[in-house]
């Protein structure tokens, strides 16, 4: 979050610098996952406290647009791809956050998640 900044509107401005897809507040759930983590990231640790919220788009699977990300986060991140739930739920793969895959359900039922803390490296 910038300063001064709500849940909501970092939640918009962070939407639209990494994806591209630009949408009003009231697309936005309530934050309903709250979780913090610690990660290494460039060397460098990193402790962050995070809220979920999700967002309601108006196609099922719009371009990613990243125009807008950061150097680091062109240089760091690639090879998006949209996954369904049950994708999600049922991969081997790792995730971020780290327990995607066993919270995701409850999550998109709208449960109140209060996740402990995640050292993810």
């Amino acid at each position: 979050m910038d300063p001064d900044e709500t849940y909501a509107e970092t939640a918009v401005r962070e939407l639209r610098e990494e994806t591209g897809f630009v949408v009003g507040a009231a697309r936005l759930g309530p934050p309903s996952w709250r979780r913090r983590a610690s990660f290494i990231h460039r060397q460098r640790r990193h402790l962050q406290d995070e809220v979920v919220m999700t967002v309601r788009l108006d196609t099922a699977a719009p371009d990613v647009d990243g125009a807008e990300r950061l150097d680091y986060e062109v240089e760091d991140y690639f090879g998006f791809r949209w996954w369904t739930v049950e994708e999600v739920v049922g991969s081997p793969e790792r995730f971020y956050p780290g327990r995607l895959p066993a919270l995701l359900t409850r999550f998109l039922a709208r449960e109140e998640i209060d996740e402990p803390f995640e050292l993810w490296s």
